[in-house]
């Protein structure tokens, strides 16, 4: 029977292997030059549309202003129309104004960009300024045209300029505003402080980078003097100096798009108008001022020389430096607003060698809206004389269900030990080192609680490697120090004496437990030593104990005995017998 089905399965590969040879892929997968859009494509946007979405993060929200209260808009800036999908080169950035295609003679359709613009026009949304967007998207296109498809040459376009008369006119129909910024960098064209310039007809224009321009200032500032509510909306793929939103009157409301990819209009228009509830979180630390970054001095074009970066941060990138050096953020690592609230709870922190297991309850404390929270787990590893740390390391994180006002989830995050561990660069091995561990839960770096400390005994090496790289020759790399004092904030050594009893109380009580477990088996012990004396002591024949043997077996019988356990080398009632009496005699 084996034998055929061998056979069989045989005969079926043979036959699936001249089948993919005769047609090496499906219909549903094979070329195809057709103006239809296929399933596929469409299950894909769908996707597409859904990440990116999820993907946005809320930094701003005053007096609740999203989601949208209206389908009455004004549209302002070039990303509204010119709106920024991806990076430079393969990615295909941005791929025409209002045509939306990847040429400026492609008319829209939904295989390309769908920018913010037409994406609220196909929604319904009445655009009072549609007149002023048009006449922009056209003499992009023109532009477009005369310079080419390079994507090294889309972007350079002048930002729109917004007449007293067209803002009248658009604030006379709509108390609304969104006003889309949009930034992109690629190979060859690194960011700047303050932009490069651009000619269009003949005249210069700046192109802003990481500070706005003076013409986005005076368009942010009068929009918002003009409209009841203004939204800012940033089409960027990188972090941007953000002061502005508080130093120009009546922003209410801004939103990080980022470059969201072909579907980035539609899940823009799914954010803001309250079908998705944003919970997206900060992947970079954004600072309040550039200087603040550590490397601002020599990144890039600050120094002069675009081909070197030396990073003596070290350890210290990102949220780490921050953290450690204690400088406060604009938006830190890990931050992102929701239309409703969240409530996190710590159920249990447990560890072993292997494993670090956090288990949280997350609730959906809001009255309106549904939405997804992301819980994230960090460490603080002790200093060694081999190694300082810095104040805390992301361990893990996960993102719930879609949970309804008042519904909860319990979510379980786990890291490997190991993690925790620190590369020897002497050694060249990762180390773990002896000392408490501090393991915090919260929803952003700089919004968590000490929840539990783990106790490692000894100084282990988890993994040792070897070192393929050295430091040139002629280069000093000095690596940065932490300074005595970093963040803090004013619970936190209160969290860490209850996180240190915690454990302490834990491990008293395992320590009884395992006592009490220890003594109970000495007890068990001794009475079956006692037990085994009594028997040998009153000699008991075979006759004895196979009666013994019977009474066993009927209470099997009778559903009485809950486990008996008959060596399979012994046959017989008269074997077992033998065996038993064999067992007390050597006793």
């Amino acid at each position: 029977m084996k034998k055929r089905n061998r056979k069989i399965r045989s005969a079926m590969a043979a036959a699936l292997a001249v089948s993919m040879v005769a047609a090496p892929c499906s219909s549903a997968l094979a070329a195809s030059t057709s103006d239809e859009i296929t399933q596929r494509e469409i299950d894909n946007a769908a996707l597409a549309r859904e990440a990116a979405g999820q993907g946005m993060v809320l930094l701003e929200n005053e007096n609740h202003t999203l989601p949208l209260k209206t389908k009455k808009l004004a549209l302002f800036g070039s990303g509204a129309v010119r709106t920024i999908k991806g990076g430079f080169g393969s990615g295909d950035p941005f791929n025409g104004g209002l045509s939306g295609g990847g040429s400026w003679d492609v008319d829209l359709n939904e295989r390309y960009n769908i920018h913010i613009y037409n994406t609220f026009k196909k929604a319904g949304y009445d655009i009072v300024n549609s007149d002023m967007l048009d006449a922009y998207a056209d003499a992009y296109d023109a532009q477009h045209k005369i310079e080419g498809n390079s994507t090294m040459n889309c972007f350079k376009f002048p930002e729109m300029e917004i007449t007293d008369e067209e803002l009248a006119d658009a604030s006379a129909d709509s108390d609304t505003a969104i006003y889309v910024i949009s930034r992109n960098a690629g190979e060859g064209t690194d960011r700047t402080l303050t932009g490069t310039k651009g000619t269009y007809n003949g005249e210069s224009y700046d192109i802003g980078d990481y500070y706005l321009t003076d013409l986005e200032r005076e368009n942010l500032e009068r929009v918002a003097a003009s409209f009841k509510k203004t939204i800012v909306v940033l089409n960027v793929g990188g972090i941007m100096d953000t002061k502005f939103y508080n130093e120009i009157n009546g922003l209410d409301a801004m939103l990080l798009m980022g470059q969201a990819g072909q579907e980035g209009g539609n899940a823009l228009l799914d954010v803001l108008t309250g079908a998705v509830t944003p919970s997206g979180k900060l992947a970079d630390t954004w600072a309040e001022n550039y200087s603040d970054y550590p490397a601002s001095d020599t990144f890039a074009n600050a120094d002069g020389n675009i081909k070197k970066e030396v990073y003596n941060e070290g350890i210290y990138v990102g949220y780490r430096y921050f953290d450690t050096f204690n400088i406060t953020p604009k938006y830190e690592f890990g931050y992102g607003l929701s239309y409703t609230d969240f409530k996190i709870e710590t159920q249990s922190v447990t560890a072993d060698a292997d494993k670090v297991t956090v288990k949280v309850k997350v609730t959906n404390t809001g009255s309106t809206y549904s939405g997804k929270e992301i819980v994230q787990v960090y460490y603080s590893a002790p200093d060694s004389a081999e190694a300082e740390k810095e104040y805390q390391e992301l361990g893990g994180f996960a993102k719930t269900d879609e949970l309804a006002p008042g519904e909860s989830q319990i979510l379980t995050i786990s890291y490997d030990t190991k993690d925790m561990a620190y590369y020897n660069a002497d050694q060249a091995a990762y180390i773990l080192d002896k000392g408490k561990y501090y393991v915090r839960v919260g929803d952003s770096s700089r919004n968590t609680s000490v929840e539990a400390t783990i106790e490692v005994d000894d100084t282990t090496l988890t993994e040792q490697l070897s070192n393929q790289m050295e430091v040139p020759d002629g280069e000093d790399l000095v690596e940065w120090s932490k300074p005595e004092e970093g963040y803090s904030y004013p619970t936190e050594e209160a969290e860490k004496e209850a996180a240190i009893l915690r454990a302490e109380a834990k491990k008293e009580s395992t320590i009884k437990e395992a006592e009490g477990e220890a003594e109970a088996i000495v007890k068990i012990n001794e009475a079956t030593a006692k037990g085994l004396e009594m028997v040998k002591n009153v000699n008991v024949d075979k006759g004895v104990l196979t009666l013994k043997a019977y009474e066993s077996l009927e209470k099997v019988a009778n559903g009485q005995a809950t486990k008996i356990i008959i060596p399979s080398e012994i046959q017989g009632l008269a074997g077992l017998a033998m065996s038993a009496s064999e067992i007390v005699k050597e006793k």
